[in-house]
C-alpha cells in the first residue's frame, strides 16, 4: 500500500512538472509572438513615415508641374501619373494595417 502511494505521488509530481514545463513554453511562445508583433509594428511605422515624406514630395511636384506647364495635355498626363503613384502609396499603406489587425487578433485569441 505504501509503495503504491509513493508511485502515485511520483506520477502526480512528474505530471505536474510536465504541465508546468508546457505552460512555460506556451507563455514563452506568446512572448515571442508579441515581440515579433512589436518589431513588425515598428517596421510598419517606419515605412509609413517614409511614405508620408514621399507623398509630400510628390504633391509638391504635382503643384509645380501644374504651375509651370502651360500645355494642358502634358499637365493632364503628368497629373495622371502622379495620381497613380499616390494611389499605389495608399494601397501600400492599407495592406500592412490589415495584416497587423489579423496578427493582433491571432495573438489575442491564443492567450
Amino acid at each position: 500500500m505504501v509503495l503504491h502511494l509513493r508511485l502515485v505521488r511520483q506520477q502526480l509530481i512528474s505530471r505536474l512538472c510536465m504541465v508546468s514545463c508546457l505552460r512555460g513554453r506556451v507563455f514563452e511562445k506568446l512572448a515571442n509572438q508579441k515581440a515579433g508583433l512589436h518589431i513588425y509594428m515598428g517596421g510598419v511605422g517606419l515605412q509609413q513615415l517614409f511614405i508620408i515624406i514621399f507623398s509630400i514630395l510628390v504633391i509638391q511636384l504635382l503643384w509645380s508641374v501644374r504651375r509651370v506647364e502651360k500645355d494642358l495635355d502634358r499637365a493632364r498626363r503628368a497629373t495622371l501619373l502622379i495620381s497613380a503613384v499616390l494611389v499605389v502609396l495608399l494601397l501600400i499603406t492599407v495592406r500592412p494595417l490589415s495584416l497587423l489587425r489579423v496578427a493582433a487578433d491571432s495573438i489575442c485569441t491564443s492567450s
